[in-house]
């Protein structure tokens, strides 16, 4: 762990200490483009696998995928779909807070950007972006009246997805969000199966027992999936069934509360409210958002602990809260 140090700090050190506003505005739109190059290349890599392949679906036992989203997003080997999906929006948020691009490419490329988050399937992120959505807006709703009216649009949007999911459950391209219509009715099947969603559920179930019997002391780093698999065993084994490959808490606040109690939370916790602070009080709007999205995403995924997680927050944490008003500076440069 004590090597990993110096490279995670270094960027914080930078950019606490970079005194070229151009270097910065190199900087996000160097992590725009590469996140748009990357989205490039994995649509070429989907389709080539496709013409190869000469089929549009890949088969697993009783399973249909549709090969163009599964080659890249869904089982693939490349990447996890979590991280780019959170890069992706990421991208969509610099794209829109800073005045890169003339308004008819910003908005074809909020369309690609959007198209690939929902592609990528990952669940929680579609979740966290709704939540934050509504929070967002609920909030500025209330500060000024115009917001009301995005509100509506953001309800009748969800309203018409609801249906439309609902309508197409059984088809492959909707299968992923509508099994929460299942649920309706038959709670019990929750426990009983096995499903992703379901392990998520008794993940969760597990985990949060910790904040019943856990005292105040660090118990260390890195103990979590062994900690969860024994709690399992020792409390909830007689209660359902779970087979599962790996015990990650896949929340980041229970993650933290496991390994470091009460102060890992706090910590975490106070991080988050200074930068949702912070782009209030500046009026980063769509920097807003963001956080907003980060801090419903940590409860359902643990996204702080990997390397690829932990850059992203550090280095945008600290590009978003310098003492300069870089995105205005920036925007005058657009």
């Amino acid at each position: 762990m004590a090597r990993l140090v110096p490279f995670v700090l270094a960027p914080f050190i930078i950019f606490q200490n970079k005194t070229s506003k151009k270097g910065i505005s190199m900087f996000v739109k160097a992590f725009i483009i590469g996140n748009l190059i990357l989205l490039l290349a994995l649509d070429f890599i989907a389709i080539y696998d496709m013409l190869m392949a000469n089929s549009v679906f890949v088969e697993l036992g009783k399973h249909k995928y549709y090969r163009f989203l599964y080659t890249r997003y869904t089982m693939g080997d490349y990447f996890s779909h979590i991280y780019l999906s959170a890069y992706t929006l990421l991208t969509l948020v610099l794209v829109h807070q800073f005045n890169f691009f003339r308004k008819r490419i910003k908005w074809i490329l909020t369309l690609y950007l959007l198209i690939h988050l929902f592609m990528m399937g990952s669940r929680a992120v579609v979740i966290s972006i709704i939540l934050a959505s509504f929070l967002f807006l609920l909030i500025a709703s209330m500060l000024k009246a115009k917001f009301f009216r995005y509100l509506l649009l953001l309800l009748l949007g969800l309203t018409l997805l609801s249906t439309a999911a609902y309508m197409f459950k059984d088809t492959i391209f909707f299968n992923r969000y509508s099994q929460i219509f299942e649920w309706y009715g038959k709670r019990d099947k929750v426990l009983e199966r096995n499903y992703s969603i379901n392990k998520r559920i008794k993940i969760y179930i597990i985990g949060s027992s910790f904040f019943k019997t856990k005292s105040f002391e660090i118990d260390g780093t890195g103990i979590v999936d062994s900690q969860i698999e024994k709690r399992y065993n020792e409390r909830f084994k007689n209660e359902f069934n779970f087979k599962t490959e790996t015990y990650n808490a896949h929340n980041q606040y229970i993650h933290n509360f496991i390994d470091w109690g009460y102060l890992g939370i706090l910590v975490l916790l106070f991080l988050l409210f200074l930068l949702v602070k912070d782009a209030t009080k500046k009026r980063y709007l769509w920097v807003l958002f963001f956080w907003l999205f980060f801090a419903i995403l940590l409860s359902m995924e643990s996204f702080l602990i990997r390397q690829r997680g932990i850059m992203l927050f550090i280095i945008f944490g600290s590009l978003f809260m310098s003492k300069d008003n870089l995105i205005s500076t920036i925007k005058n440069e657009g």
